[in-house]
């Protein structure tokens, strides 16, 4: 029976029976908060239903329900409830409070040992903190004085409640006590109604009994053996998801239906499709661009789901553009709510979605307040294991090895999952190694299923990947089948791209649609500008004439690749080399590594529409080798060579061939990074300096955010009024090596705004040639 008590804007509103134990401070009960996660962990074990088999520990879904029926139960603690219902900060750790009030626990009358105790110890106190953090910010500082801490708060909290009781302490106490002990009461039952098992448990009546530091101790001993590592990672995961849904509201895990339809009916399928649908293992696919690489995945995950505990797809590529591609197109496979875009400008593109019909400056600002809650609410869902099909660059998968964000979510999500890499050619070659790595711990731990597919793959990777991962599946196609596949024709020219500019802009005239690619940022805005100029006569609409490159803010490069196959005439970086879905009639180039030139070649007559070989150029020199961005010149001039006897036919049957010329002495276990071994091998326990470990991630593969002056006002006013989606707009990713150039030049001003800091790049920028770091601006002070 619930005693009433006076109301107090400072003090305990409220607090004499479990329906009053606040979980949040938005008025969220305990009970509707643990109801919540319960919920969500049936949806999981219904997903992972092999995972206790796998991880050979029957217990395993047992242990997480208990986990997550104690994981708050700290926040019972009196002075906990006077803090979250006066919002303040509370100078210890719930989770941790947690662990001191659990004692033994029983199954069937079965005590648990120790061990199972600790597993469950670990997948409370990791919830929200990890051990590392814990160890060193909230346990260690105190030292052996954290049971005297915990009993201080306990005391302080009945002290406040006997006052608000006009009660002595004993009363007070005892409430304390029958909240307890109703809560522990909720959790036997429930326990029971899930498992059917009886569950018993132990509370901390004599604070002097509670084994906290032991079985504390004893984690990081447990820890070490890399199985049970494992185990513990995917626990923790299932419990961090849970409590991350539960809390936004979210109770159901999507799922996706294995009868989803891949090819259209009475289609003819290529081998190397009908062989990947009867696949169960993992794959290395070898086929041209066309050949219908991403139908052969699909089958291939159809198929591996058909046993499977498990329906999640990652489907990972190269650029954001070709993500944003992939995730519409098997959105009308799976279902526009089963298919997300996982990379580092997701929020963009969520917002797109919501926006709809209009632009973001016609929307008001109550729309842009309601939109923005969606968007942090679908970012978030993102994160979390809730979405079955997820397509998303190699970093995010990655970045797991750097211990950044819950990274047991996703190894937990990765359990027993299928992941396909596409155009793993795009890649340099350090990437590829640490991508190789990650894909053999998580074969090995995880039980994932890998699929790994490309245009283009040297011998010298092929059995790389097939080493490392154990691939006993290589499908490629028949020489027959690859003849139809032929649709270029090369020709080597002397001299540089400003050579032809003329020659370039007679073909456009009359009519073809010409793709020029150089291989820097400079180059190819320098050979925008004279293209323009000799075809400033109006004979084509200025919009038929596009630059493209990495330069420009996130607004303005979405804008141009929404028609990127509709110019008469683009000018670009290398970026054009993966899956943008483009077919022009002829290609001028810079030269390049045969592997990169393939893809260039794969955006003309990409769909095969004419019958006669496509003409496509290549440049004997470069323009501008200054930021040139293939490090081995070797491999460029070997490339040049199979072209000496200009022209020449391309045949699709000969590509293996030439592909083993130019990289004969390739051996990829030169660049293996051991690092990453050691990162992995310290999950949970995190010896490395997280702070670190992100500065070397982002430094590495994500680039350095800056944004140009000319929109600094702007960016103020999206950081004071919290429009990060706007904030996004503006953007621009810079490689270290740029950012430092130009912090040589004192041309990056760094500031922080509100606590963020931001880097405002002091060049000039319009939306037609991007950033133009050639073109310094005078800022008077």
């Amino acid at each position: 029976m619930c005693i009433s008590i006076p109301r107090s804007s400072s003090t305990l509103a409220n607090y004499s029976c479990l329906n009053d134990v606040l979980a949040k401070d938005d008025g969220e009960t305990l009970i509707e908060h643990t109801k919540k996660v319960v919920k969500v962990l049936i949806e999981l074990k219904n997903l992972f239903e092999n995972a206790g088999s796998y991880f050979g520990d029957d217990l395993l879904f047992e242990k997480v329900y208990i986990a997550g029926l104690l994981h708050d139960l700290g926040k019972i603690m009196p002075s906990f409830q006077i803090a979250v219902q006066n919002k303040s900060h509370w100078d210890l750790r719930h989770e941790v409070a947690s662990l001191f009030l659990i004692g033994d626990i029983y199954i069937n009358g079965k005590k648990l040992d120790e061990n199972e105790i600790i597993d469950i110890y670990t997948i409370i106190v990791t919830h929200h903190k990890s051990l590392k953090d814990l160890k060193e910010k909230w346990i260690g500082y105190i030292e052996k004085s954290f049971i005297e801490v915990t009993k201080g708060k306990i005391e302080e909290g009945i002290v406040e409640l006997a006052k608000l009781l006009e009660a002595d302490r004993l009363s007070a106490r005892r409430i304390y006590h029958d909240i307890f002990l109703e809560y522990v009461d909720y959790v036997k039952k429930t326990y029971n109604g899930l498992t059917g098992n009886i569950l018993d448990l132990d509370i901390i009546k004599n604070y002097s009994e509670s084994r906290f530091f032991q079985r504390f101790d004893r984690i990081y001993d447990i820890v070490q053996d890399s199985k049970r590592k494992q185990k513990l990672i995917f626990m923790i995961g299932l419990m961090k998801s849970a409590d991350h849904l539960a809390s936004s509201g979210q109770t159901e895990i999507v799922k996706i239906k294995i009868d989803f339809k891949i090819f259209e009916k009475g289609i003819r399928l290529y081998s190397t499709q009908e062989k990947a649908s009867k696949i169960k293992d993992d794959v290395l696919l070898i086929a041209p661009t066309g050949s219908g690489k991403t139908e052969a995945a699909l089958s291939w995950a159809k198929n591996n789901m058909k046993d499977s505990d498990n329906d999640r797809i990652f489907y990972l590529l190269p650029n954001i553009a070709s993500i944003n591609k992939m995730v519409e197109r098997l959105q009308n496979i799976f279902g526009k709510d089963k298919v997300v875009p996982v990379h580092s400008k997701t929020a963009f593109k969520i917002y797109e979605n919501f926006i709809e019909e209009k632009t973001f400056e016609e929307l008001s600002e109550e729309e842009k307040r309601k939109i923005n809650k969606n968007v942090s609410q679908q970012k978030s869902l993102i994160k979390k294991i809730h979405f079955p099909v997820k397509v998303a660059t190699i970093y995010q998968l990655l970045k797991n090895a750097y211990y950044i964000g819950d990274y047991e979510i996703n190894f937990a999500e990765l359990y027993n999952a299928r992941v396909i890499v596409d155009e793993i050619h795009a890649y340099e070659k350090e990437a590829v190694c640490k991508l190789i790595i990650f894909l053999k711990f998580l074969k090995e731990n995880f039980n994932t299923k890998i699929m790994i597919m490309s245009a283009t793959i040297p011998t010298s990777l092929q059995e790389f990947i097939i080493k490392k991962l154990g691939i006993e599946n290589v499908l490629k196609m028949k020489d027959e089948e690859l003849e139809s596949f032929n649709r270029h024709i090369v020709f080597r020219l002397p001299g540089t791209l400003m050579d032809y500019v003329n020659e370039i802009a007679c073909k456009v005239r009359n009519g073809k649609k010409i793709l020029v690619v150089a291989n820097t940022v400079e180059t190819a805005q320098n050979l925008y500008k004279i293209l323009k100029d000799k075809l400033s006569d109006n004979c084509i609409k200025e919009e038929g004439i596009k630059l493209l490159h990495s330069h420009f803010t996130l607004k303005d490069r979405d804008k141009i690749e929404e028609k990127v196959g509709d110019y008469k005439l683009l000018v670009a970086t290398q970026i054009v080399e993966v899956s943008l879905n483009i077919s022009y009639d002829e290609l001028y180039t810079e030269p390049a590594p045969l592997d990169a030139l393939l893809q260039r070649f794969g955006r003309i007559n990409r769909f095969r529409e004419k019958r006669e070989l496509a003409p496509v150029f290549i440049v004997e020199k470069d323009i501008n080798e200054k930021g040139y961005p293939y490090r081995d010149r070797e491999v460029v001039e070997k490339t040049l060579e199979l072209f000496k006897e200009s022209p020449v036919k391309l045949e699709e049957k000969a590509i293996q061939k030439m592909l083993d010329e130019v990289y004969s002495s390739y051996d990829y276990e030169v660049f293996l990074d051991p690092r990453l071994h050691n990162y992995l091998n310290e999950l949970l326990t995190e010896k490395y300096d997280n702070k670190d470990l992100r500065k070397q991630f982002y430094e590495e593969f994500d680039g350095i955010t800056v944004y140009p002056f000319a929109f600094k006002d702007k960016v103020i006013e999206s950081i004071d009024s919290r429009d990060f989606y706007e904030l996004e707009l503006y953007k621009i990713s810079l490689n270290l090596g740029t950012v430092l150039g130009l912090m040589k030049k004192r041309l990056i001003e760094q500031e922080k705004i509100n606590g963020i800091p931001i880097n405002f790049v002091k060049c000039y920028y319009d939306s037609e040639i991007g950033l133009d770091k050639n073109r310094p601006l005078e800022i008077k002070k």
